[in-house]
Order: C-alpha cells, then sequence, then structure tokens
C-alpha cells in the first residue's frame, strides 16, 4: 500500500482552520476599535461643526475640508500602526514562548516585510473607514442653520442614529467573539475529560534504539529489553515497566497491516486492516489500560519458532468492527507480519487472540480509536522501543536510577526522548488550549473596547443634554430618575 500526502501539508497540518479563525478574530477587534474611534471623531465633529460652518462660509471648498479631515483620520491611524508594531513585536516575544511545540515553522514567524505590509494597509483602509462618518456628517449638515445656532445640541442618544449604530455593531461582534471563545472554553475542557484509555499520572517514558553492535541478532535485542525490563522494575517506588513500539499520542509511526480472521469465513471476503502494536508483558500495567476481557499478555508468550503461531491482545475497536461486539476470544487471526529494515521484524503465521483492552487515544485525543493487534514485544524483534515506567511519586525522580541500569547492561546505549506521560498528554493538548488562550484573550479585548463605546456614547450624550437635564432637576426631577433615564438609553443599545 502507498499513502501519499504534500510536503504542505506534513508541515503545516490542519493548522490553517485555526488561523483563519484567529484571524476573523483579529479582523472583528479591529472593526470594534475602528467604531470606536469613528464614534469619537463624530463627537468631536459636533464640537467642530461651527467651525466648519465659518469655514465654508468664508469660501473653503468641500474638497478641501474632505481632504483636511481624511489627513487628520490617517495621522491617527498612522501613530496607532506605530504603537501597534511596537507592541507586536513585543507581545510576539511573549506569544512564542507559551506556544506549543507543535505549532508548525515557529521559527519562521518574524515581524517581515509582507506584516508590515499588511499593517501599512490595514492602517490606510481603516484610516478612511473610521474617517469617513464624521466627513459624511458635516458635509450634510447646513452651514446657516450651524452657525445660527452653534454648538448647541439638544438631541438625546437617540438622536445619534450613526453613533448608536456603531455601539450597537460593536456589542454585537464583540458578544460574538465572546460566545466563540466561551465555546472554544468549553469543548477544550470536553477534550481534557475524553477517555484516554490510559492513566498518564506517575509514568516515565524514554526511548532506546538499539544498532547491530549492542544487539546483534533478533534474540539479543528481546533479551536486552527482557533484562532491562527486569532490572527497572525492581528499583523502589517503580509498580510496573513495559515498552512498546509506539507510544499514545506519541506522534510514532502507526504500522497499518492487512490480516485474516481464519475463524470468520464472511470476513475474508474483504480486506481487513488493523494497526500491529508490539508491546512487552507490564506495559498494559505500566499504563494502567484497562482489560476488558481475557488476559494479557505474561513472560510465557515468547517469540515462536519462524513462521509459527503466537497470541494477540486486540482492542474494542477491533471487536466492534470485526466482530459486532461477539466474543473474539481463541478466534485466530492469521498472516499478522511485517518487516521494515534494520528496526526488526513480527512475523507468525496466525495468532490467537487471548485479551481484549479498552481503546487507547494514539492517533490523537479527537480520533477515534482504530482497530489494533497488539503482540508481544517478546514475540518481536522491534529494535527502536520505548519505555515506560510507571513509579509511586514524581517519575523524574528516578531517572538517575533508571540511566544507571541501562548504563550497567551497555554503556554505549543512550536515552532519548525522555519524557513523562502527563507531558505528553499536555503535547497533545497544546494547540487547542494555545488556540483557546488567543481567542479567550481577544473576546476579552473586544468587550472591553465595546464597553468603552457604549460608555464614551453615553458620556456626550449626556454633555449635550446637560442643559436639559438642569431643567428636569429644576422642575423637581431626583437625580436617581435622571440616572435610571441615562442608563435606559445605555440599556437600549446593549440589548439592541
Amino acid at each position: 500500500t502507498v499513502t501519499m500526502s504534500s510536503l504542505h501539508d506534513e508541515m503545516v497540518g490542519d493548522t490553517r482552520t485555526a488561523l483563519i479563525v484567529l484571524l476573523s478574530a483579529t479582523g472583528l477587534v479591529l472593526l470594534i476599535a475602528c467604531a470606536n474611534v469613528a464614534n469619537l471623531l463624530l463627537s468631536r465633529s459636533e464640537v467642530r461643526s461651527r467651525e466648519i460652518a465659518v469655514r465654508v462660509a468664508f469660501g473653503a471648498g468641500r474638497a478641501r475640508l474632505v481632504r483636511q479631515l481624511l489627513t487628520e483620520s490617517l495621522v491617527l491611524a498612522g501613530a496607532g500602526a506605530l504603537l501597534g508594531i511596537a507592541l507586536g513585536q513585543v507581545s510576539l516575544r511573549g506569544l512564542l514562548s507559551v506556544a506549543p511545540d507543535t505549532l508548525p515553522r515557529e521559527n519562521a514567524i518574524t515581524m517581515d516585510g509582507t506584516v508590515l505590509g499588511v499593517v501599512v494597509v490595514a492602517s490606510l483602509v481603516t484610516g478612511l473607514l473610521f474617517g469617513l462618518a464624521p466627513i459624511v456628517r458635516l458635509l450634510k449638515s447646513d452651514v446657516h442653520t450651524t452657525i445660527r445656532d452653534g454648538a448647541r445640541s439638544t438631541s438625546g442618544v437617540g438622536g445619534h442614529r450613526i453613533q448608536n449604530g456603531f455601539v450597537v455593531a460593536q456589542l454585537a461582534m464583540a458578544l460574538m467573539l465572546v460566545v466563540g471563545a466561551g465555546l472554544l472554553v468549553q469543548s477544550f475542557s470536553n477534550l481534557r475529560s475524553v477517555d484516554t484509555g490510559f492513566q498518564a499520572t506517575d509514568v516515565l517514558t524514554f526511548e532506546l534504539d538499539l544498532n547491530t553492535t549492542v544487539a546483534e541478532t533478533d534474540d539479543d535485542v528481546i533479551n536486552f529489553y527482557d533484562q532491562l525490563r527486569n532490572r527497572l522494575v525492581q528499583l523502589p517506588g517503580v509498580n510496573a515497566v513495559g515498552d512498546a513500539s509506539t507510544l499514545p499520542l506519541g506522534e510514532a509511526l502507526d504500522y497499518t497491516q492487512p490480516f485474516q480472521l481464519v475463524d470468520r469465513a464472511a470476513a475474508a471476503e474483504t480486506e481487513t486492516r488493523a494497526a500491529i502494536r508490539p508491546v512487552s508483558p507490564g506495559f498494559f500495567e505500566a499504563m494502567r489500560t484497562p482489560v476488558v476481557a481475557g488476559s494479557v499478555f505474561d513472560e510465557t508468550y515468547r517469540k515462536p519458532e519462524p513462521g509459527g503461531n503466537g497470541v494477540a491482545v486486540v482492542n474494542e475497536a477491533f471487536v466492534r468492527s470485526f466482530y459486532g461486539g461477539e466474543d473474539p476470544l481463541n478466534d485466530r487471526v492469521a498472516q499478522i507480519g511485517f518487516r521494515f529494515g534494520p528496526l526488526g521484524a513480527i512475523h507468525m503465521s496466525e495468532a490467537e487472540i487471548i485479551g481484549v483492552v479498552s481503546d487507547v487515544k494514539y492517533e490523537g485525543l479527537r480520533s477515534d480509536p482504530s482497530p489494533a493487534i497488539y503482540v508481544s514485544g517478546l514475540q518481536s524483534s522491534i529494535r527502536r522501543r520505548t519505555l515506560t515506567v510507571r513509579t509511586d511519586n514524581d517519575p523524574g525522580g528516578i531517572l538517575a536510577l533508571v540511566r544507571r541500569e541501562v548504563s550497567a547492561i551497555n554503556p554505549s546505549v543512550p536515552l532519548t526522548n525522555v519524557r513523562t506521560m502527563e507531558t505528553v498528554l499536555s503535547d497533545a493538548q497544546s494547540r487547542d488550549r494555545f488556540s483557546t488562550l488567543l481567542l479567550t484573550v481577544f473576546g476579552l479585548v473586544a468587550l472591553l473596547l465595546a464597553s468603552v463605546g457604549v460608555y464614551g456614547v453615553l458620556a456626550y450624550a449626556v454633555e449635550q443634554r446637560r442643559g436639559e437635564v438642569g431643567i428636569r432637576m429644576a422642575l423637581g426631577a431626583a437625580a436617581g430618575d435622571v440616572r435610571a433615564m441615562v442608563l435606559a438609553d445605555g440599556v437600549k443599545l446593549v440589548a439592541a
């Protein structure tokens, strides 16, 4: 079988979707900020309306006034862009420090020319965008009326429809971001509660790769790992030791092979495939993977003669896929075997199913477990394996003792990829955790900006209605009534 994928997909994986979501969130925050600035400029245009009217009366052309106002808004946008670049450069270092190790092409994330180009374009577009509203307002105003009435205005919040519309749009976009962040938080919480099929606490893992100078023959490979497990299990505080060719959630290759169910004639009509996973005695105990039926490997299940029969343990997904929930124990699986270069080989004519274990998450926390056949590590000569050591408490405390035991067998064998299973599980959750963090921050920033927008509109409305409020209070209105009147205007905007 040949499986093909593009280099681009291998490098970036499913990052594109997450980046589009974050880019959309960034765009919404930018729009909310633009609406805020537009509201401020609209308020300022009310104050400057008499000035503009006088300029027009003395012969200033509309085009000249438009250029002046657009220049002011572009200057604001440019200043914001410069400050944004500085803050972006600082925050980029902070973001990368908390970014997951699985983030693709992390070293290529920089403030390069493309980023600066986007900033320039965004500044021009936003400068024009939030500068248009006050321009339209001023150009539509009547010069003679404005000069006669001055800047006096008694129109309340309801009269400023454009400003109110901006506030409503701000809150709507902010609410959308906050809801999206809340859903991501809930999704991440659900992800953390997913049944992985193992217990990650108090498990130390490390990889060994035996070359031919360390273990010349297949039997030497089996004996090396057998001897090492027996030595490690004698260490103080160690409860169980196992090894496997593929670690759950460890991003290692999972070898999927065709097989036949000997005692199931109907299954022979279609090709059946399952992941073949060599694991040693003690692996399921070290990982605390529940045994659903039958038993798992012990020291008696040794390597069969070439072409002989062996034993196998299957997962629940295997039973669901090929047995429809019926009992698979004592059935036989035929043609289990593969060889891959110097890493080792497994081959047996048939294997009797002796047990069923719970589904274990290998491909990822979001993926459904695929059918798997576990064969005994004592029946395989896989040279590269991951050791799993379950301890009473902190697994890092026995690392020095583990190194000593490996060195006692052969000092030329190095331990690589040393980490705990809790670290493996955390790494599997890291990208979801990072995306959740970013979108939550965006949602909170958007909510803060929208709140500032509501405050700005209400504050300006109160200032404009100062005379009206004074008259109301002079006629006997209580301070609480005036306060309720203003807050009611704000509640209407928030509700809308």
